[in-house]
């Protein structure tokens, strides 16, 4: 099963609101959710997430062209040659299909081919244990620990870093 990243487009924004709105998203994710009203979201994202520079964001589609989520290639303040990078599939029942590997393994041809990163960075939650096992697979090692606030308490979460010189296409 192929994936294909594409720039958010304007039409987007509603459905990623919507998906963002459910606190078992976050479940799996180091972030939390804020909850606001869908006007003020989207009048951010709209000046925030739609411009492509410095950060960029895609909307994840499977193969069969549905968008199932978002990956963000962050730029990191202080540190041009460095992205970070954010996953989430929303779509429950594409999740387990390996669509994060593989939205991995594109959005890492993005960083270091057309956007020249020098390393990927992310964070990921400990008791993710799919995702750390597709990071570690990668290529990606563990840089640093933190702890989060979660619905369910307190968790860690595993800052991993991917230099150029470890990159493998896939």
């Amino acid at each position: 099963m192929t994936v294909r990243l594409r720039p958010l487009q304007e039409e987007d924004l509603r459905r990623i609101y919507d998906w963002q709105r459910d606190p078992a998203l976050y479940d799996h994710l180091v972030g939390d959710r804020r909850d606001v009203a869908w006007e003020e979201a989207r009048d951010w994202m709209v000046r925030h997430w739609l411009p492509q520079a410095p950060h960029r964001r895609y909307a994840l589609c499977a193969a069969d062209g549905a968008m199932v989520g978002c990956v963000y290639l962050l730029a990191v303040e202080g540190a041009p040659e460095v992205l970070e990078f954010h996953v989430f599939i929303a779509d429950a029942a594409r999740r387990g299909q390996g669509l994060g590997r593989r939205a991995l393994a594109e959005a890492l041809r993005v960083a270091f081919g057309d956007l020249r990163a020098e390393a990927v960075r992310l964070e990921v939650l400990a008791t993710n244990t799919a995702a750390r096992r597709i990071y570690d697979d990668a290529g990606f090692v563990e840089t640093g620990r933190r702890q989060v606030e979660k619905r369910a308490g307190p968790v860690t979460a595993i800052a991993m870093t991917l230099p150029r010189s470890a990159y493998r296409p896939r």
